[in-house]
């Protein structure tokens, strides 16, 4: 019989217990993760998220935008032994140039203008998860910044010449050609073989068809909408190949639901797809 374990008991700030990566305790089942779809290909992507969430390496998430990168993420943080600590995820082309490196990394009071000490994500997730989307977008001074914290687990906030250490479990995702990027000298090669220890990659919609039924079944659900596809209107969804994805589906869900009015059965008439 397994022992029940302490969770109200806090990890070690800045260490995983290794030894624990590979304890059955941890390894839930595919067939409880949120990731909608039983296709093969769905299958695989679970298989593969449930094996990865056991390892501690750098995960590199591939796929076309709204192919569900984020939420491959987001479970492979709650599969594994850092799900009781944070997960943070952070749109590296959502930040500017200047203001990348002190919300990575943090500051001190002083640095710059209107500079204060702060923490950056790197020591907020320490002992968790640290989810770096759009890798492809990073700056080549940022991706050498990377690449000495994921060899080393160290770096210095902005300002700081105090070199500070982390415990963090990194996962990145694009929708770009790295490798193109590589040719074009836009992309360091030893940060992709650093970050591409694992590498998952997802399907777009158009190859997984037949989760569609069941995908627009778990919105509606989720949604609270009391309302139903028709056979003839899923038979129209399923001829589509949605180039947006899982995003552009729920986004055309909603425009269903919305034409359709009181009624509880959504007919092809309701469907506008764009």
């Amino acid at each position: 019989m397994l022992k029940k374990l302490d969770f109200n008991a806090r990890m070690p700030k800045g260490r995983v217990v290794n030894d624990l990566l590979d304890s059955s305790v941890f390894l839930k089942t595919p067939q409880k993760m949120d990731f909608i779809g039983k296709s093969k290909k769905s299958i695989e992507i679970k298989r593969k998220i449930a094996k990865i969430a056991k390892s501690n390496l750098p995960v590199l998430i591939l796929g076309e935008s709204g192919s569900g990168k984020t939420l491959a993420a987001r479970l492979i943080h709650e599969l594994s032994i850092r799900s009781m600590r944070c997960f943070f995820d952070e749109n590296i082309s959502a930040l500017p140039e200047h203001i990348a490196e002190s919300e990575l990394f943090g500051s001190v009071e002083g640095a710059f203008t209107d500079s204060r000490d702060r923490a950056g994500y790197f020591e907020r997730a320490d002992g968790g998860t640290l989810f770096l989307d759009e890798i492809g977008e990073a700056s080549l001074q940022m991706q050498k910044k990377l690449l000495k914290v994921i060899e080393t687990g160290e770096f210095r906030k902005v300002g700081s010449s105090e070199i500070t250490k982390t415990d963090v479990r990194l996962i990145f995702a694009t929708n770009a050609d790295l490798n193109e990027k590589i040719r074009r000298g836009e992309f360091r090669e030893d940060l992709f073989y650093r970050i591409a220890n694992l590498v998952i990659e997802m399907p777009p919609l158009r190859e997984r068809k037949d989760d569609i039924p069941e995908l627009c079944e778990s919105y509606l659900s989720k949604r609270n909408y009391f309302k139903c596809f028709s056979d003839s209107a899923l038979e129209e969804l399923c001829g589509f190949d949605w180039p947006g994805n899982v995003r552009q589906l729920h986004s055309t869900i909603e425009r269903a639901v919305f034409n359709s009015d009181d009624s509880g059965l959504i007919l092809p008439e309701h469907i506008e797809i764009y």
